[in-house]
């Protein structure tokens, strides 16, 4: 995978199993990720545990089903 350096990964889905592995991989590859995932406390996790390495992860609570509150 080529450098991601100074780019943002939104990964939704990201708390757990699949989302959580490409949050990992974007973040190796030099990406900043954005967790978003209707389980707040596992992206919030989530994104714990990739900063841990000094990398930079943030967390959202978010469910991209729901239009409304895509928007908001």
């Amino acid at each position: 995978m080529e450098s991601l350096d100074g780019r943002v990964a939104i990964v939704t889905g990201g708390a757990r199993r699949i989302g959580r592995g490409i949050a990992t991989v974007l973040q190796a590859a030099g990406a900043d990720v954005v967790i978003a995932d209707v389980n707040e406390t596992g992206a919030q996790q989530t994104a714990a545990d990739l900063s841990a390495s000094g990398d930079h992860a943030v967390s959202i609570g978010a469910d991209v089903t729901d239009k409304q509150a895509a928007e908001d």
